[in-house]
């Protein structure tokens, strides 16, 4: 089977004790079957495994403690569990995590996911992102030549991440609406002439940085209101949270305006970074085995909903304190917001289905959400 991966996919390690934001604090972390049985039957600190696991609507968790830490994590940020037992104790989120794998007919595609602060410093080290095929390669599978489509939109670099980001979902929504597309019909979208006069009216049309603003601090207050009421990452969310409601309730135009002028211009400083993120994420989480061409959409959607939270989680940050905006501080939130949106497919349709009119959006919404942030303030 064709196995299609980053090039940087075999030089991931697992940082462990040194990790700056370990993978079993904050975190729902599963329980497989499989692992459940075996756990039966084995002890930790003078009760069994199965004691430390809670079932929920999605299936079965460990519970945290009461530091939001898994039990079994030490005091050295090690895993009791694999210092007694090995490897093979861990249910498979733990075995395999970060990396993701997706298994179709003609070929299996690795990753590793945004959710490890070791997979955001690689992103932000690479130059330019390389998988060990060639995406543009003609393809019989309409869906795995449009999302590489995609992807390649997003790669050049001629255009602003944020544009093209705008570029790419426009092209997706109008391949949507036609029954079958050729791979010929594909090449057309990649077409220099084309994409540069998508662009240009994407800048002639304008947007209003106020309007976009006031939508993503909503976007912003409903996708962290769960995780405060759980009382978690309270350490990112808390504050800025806060600082959004006073922000609605009381809006100095003034003062928003010009700490967005200077924190589009940090923003810029990680364009690479961001531009790597969502290729990663187009790779990794817009098609799915099984899905078909709606659900790409949907999944373009969620995947540019999780970057407008993690900008706005960054420009709240600045005007709580921007000296403190560090690379560390981008990257924690790369973290932090897609663990927070790393929700399974069906809960994602119906986060989408309760949340807004339509389940695929129109152009003009995602212009809305992801657009106005690009215009001088």
């Amino acid at each position: 089977m064709l196995e299609i991966k980053p090039k940087y996919y075999s030089r991931f390690h697992c940082t462990a004790d040194k990790c700056p934001m370990t993978c079993c604090r904050e975190w729902k972390i599963a329980v497989d079957e499989e692992t459940y049985e075996g756990w039966k039957n084995v002890e930790f600190d003078g009760a069994k495994l199965t004691s430390y696991v809670t079932e929920t609507d999605t299936g079965r968790i460990i519970c945290l403690n009461q530091e939001k830490k898994c039990p079994f994590l030490n005091e050295k940020g090690l895993c009791s569990l694999v210092i007694c037992h090995g490897d093979e104790i861990l249910s498979q989120t733990c075995d395999i995590f970060p990396r993701q794998i997706h298994d179709f007919e003609d070929r299996r595609e690795l990753s590793l996911v945004s959710c490890c602060p070791e997979v955001v410093d690689m992103l932000y080290r690479e130059e330019d992102m390389e998988f060990t095929y060639n995406l543009e390669k003609e393809s019989e599978d309409e869906l795995f030549a449009v999302r590489n489509l995609m992807i390649d939109i997003v790669k050049n670099k001629k255009y602003p991440v944020q544009i093209s980001l705008l570029m790419a979902f426009y092209i997706l929504l109008d391949i949507y609406g036609k029954n079958e597309v050729s791979f010929g019909e594909l090449l057309q979208y990649r077409k220099e002439e084309l994409l540069d006069e998508l662009y240009a009216k994407i800048l002639e049309a304008g947007s209003s940085w106020e309007d976009t603003f006031d939508e993503d601090n909503e976007l912003w207050l409903d996708m962290v209101e769960n995780y405060r009421k759980e009382g978690l990452y309270t350490e990112y969310i808390g504050n800025l949270s806060e600082l959004a409601e006073k922000l609605l309730e009381t809006y100095d135009r003034k003062n928003i305006q010009e700490n967005l002028a200077g924190f589009l211009k940090y923003f810029r400083e990680y364009e690479n970074l961001f531009r790597n993120f969502l290729i990663s994420e187009f790779f990794t989480n817009m098609l799915l085995p099984e899905a078909d061409m709606e659900e790409m959409v949907i999944m373009m959607q969620w995947i540019a909903m999780e970057f407008v939270l993690i900008r706005q989680g960054l420009f709240l940050k600045w005007m709580e304190n921007k000296e403190s905006v560090s690379y560390e501080t981008v990257r924690d939130y790369i973290v932090v917001i897609s663990r927070m949106t790393g929700y399974d497919e069906e809960d994602i349709f119906e986060y989408m289905e309760n949340s807004f009119q339509s389940l695929v959006w129109e152009w003009g919404y995602m212009a809305l959400i992801v657009g106005g942030l690009f215009d001088e303030a």
